[in-house]
């Protein structure tokens, strides 16, 4: 449901008029379960793999992520998949199709290892990653690391290094 609620955002659908529908039906099944999904849904978000990971993540406690995130230092600039700022904590999604284009696997991986690099190394950024088979069939395991990740700061928050530009497209 949330992959759908964030597809309707993302093509301009207006959340508070879903929800006023949804009001307008009363307490009627599976209503509950649809205010939170509205609540949660994102029009950031870019695809299912996004917002599954997300999801699952939200079920079990996680908080809600800022979605697709543009961070720039300096002349530096990548957009992030989900980025929770308190924690210092960038999600990514990874498709298997971000990885195999024409057959070449070896310079998206290079490419996204000097990614994180920079994130974790110039930011201070920790990166959970997730994939389809991992959402679908260990999401725990997910929260586990996700957990492990918020647990390294010892309660810190995280702090972005001067002049860190973080911004999101308005929809």
């Amino acid at each position: 449901a949330l992959v759908t609620a964030d597809a309707a955002l993302r093509r301009g659908a207006d959340g508070s008029q879903m929800l006023a529908m949804l009001s307008e039906r009363g307490a009627v099944r599976g209503c509950r379960e649809a205010r939170r999904t509205l609540a949660w849904a994102d029009g950031h978000a870019e695809s299912p793999l996004e917002s599954r990971g997300r999801g699952e993540l939200m079920l079990r406690g996680v908080p809600r992520p800022r979605c697709n995130v543009v961070l720039r230092l300096g002349d530096v600039e990548f957009r992030v998949d989900t980025l929770w700022a308190r924690e210092g904590i960038v999600g990514e999604a990874d498709g298997k199709r971000k990885y195999d284009r024409e057959g070449r696997q070896v310079e998206p991986l290079w490419a996204e290892r000097l990614r994180q690099g920079w994130l974790e190394d110039e930011l201070g950024l920790q990166v959970v990653r997730w994939i389809d088979a991992e959402v679908r069939l260990a999401p725990e395991g997910l929260a586990r690391r996700w957990r492990r990740l918020e647990g390294r700061r010892g309660g810190q928050l995280w702090l972005p290094p001067a002049g860190l530009e973080i911004s999101q497209r308005v929809l």
